[in-house]
C-alpha cells in the first residue's frame, strides 16, 4: 500500500512540476527577464533544468514522507527549495544576457 501510495505521490508531482515549468518558462522568458536570445538555446537548458528541478522535487518530497512528514508538507519544504533553486539558475544560466543587459541599462539610467 506505501508503494502505491508513493507511486501515485510522484506522478501527481511530476505532472504539476510539469505543467508549473512551461508556465514558468513562459512568463520568465517574457516578464521576469525579457528575453529576446535565442529560443532553441533558452529551451534545451530550461527543460534539463526543469527535469533535474523535478527529480529534486520528487526526491526531497518522498524523502521527506519516508520520515512521517505528511505529503502536503514536504511538498511545500520541496517547492520553496526548488523555487529559490530554480531563480538563480535561470537568471545565471539560461537568461543570463538579459540580466546583465538590464543591470547595465539600469545602472546607466540611474547615473544619468
Amino acid at each position: 500500500m506505501n508503494t502505491i501510495i508513493r507511486l501515485e505521490a510522484s506522478l501527481s508531482i511530476i505532472v504539476a512540476y510539469l505543467i508549473s515549468a512551461i508556465f514558468n518558462y513562459l512568463f520568465h522568458r517574457k516578464y521576469t527577464f525579457e528575453s529576446t536570445s535565442n529560443i532553441n538555446f533558452e529551451i534545451v537548458n530550461y527543460i534539463l533544468i526543469a527535469v533535474s528541478m523535478a527529480y529534486l522535487t520528487v526526491y526531497i518530497t518522498t524523502e521527506l514522507m519516508d520520515t512521517g512528514i505528511s505529503i502536503y508538507l514536504g511538498k511545500l519544504v520541496a517547492v520553496l527549495v526548488v523555487f529559490i533553486m530554480t531563480f538563480f539558475i535561470s537568471r545565471y544560466f539560461i537568461y543570463y544576457k538579459e540580466y546583465k543587459r538590464n543591470v547595465v541599462n539600469n545602472y546607466t539610467n540611474f547615473v544619468e
